[in-house]
């Protein structure tokens, strides 16, 4: 299982030259296995961006959600465990966003796939830069 977080999502789907080859290639191979997930947090991270004008989106995002799930992209629910999961990550310098995906990816055992240099270095997480 492969997890995107929000910037990972992001720039997928704008089909940016900023994912290296190696976060494609595991996109891709994640994507014909059905495995290719995103924490329902990034939905809500990403209306909050629009809203405070962070990002520009002029689309209805509900659509553009449906849009990517109907290609196959899986979309996984946040739940208590993922809630108290992400308490637990105190010390982490994260948005409570950012908590709730890397929760998500500890729970479901899935690769992250990130930016952010503070979790490629963290050995307790699963993860894989999205520019190499």
């Amino acid at each position: 299982m492969l997890l995107l977080d929000t910037s990972s999502l992001l720039l997928m789907d704008a089909g940016s030259s900023l994912l290296g080859k190696k976060a494609k290639r595991s996109m891709v191979q994640a994507y014909q296995r059905d495995e290719l997930c995103i924490s329902a947090a990034s939905f809500w991270e990403i209306a909050v961006w629009v809203r405070e004008d962070r990002i520009g989106y002029s689309g209805r995002l509900l659509d553009w959600r449906l849009e990517l799930l109907n290609a196959g992209l899986v979309e996984i629910p946040v739940d208590g465990r993922i809630f108290l999961k992400s308490m637990e990550l105190g010390n982490l310098d994260r948005s409570s966003f950012g908590k709730m995906i890397v929760s998500t990816a500890l729970i479901m055992e899935s690769r992250l796939i990130t930016g952010d240099e503070q979790l490629l270095k963290n050995r307790k997480i699963n993860s894989m830069s999205l520019i190499t």
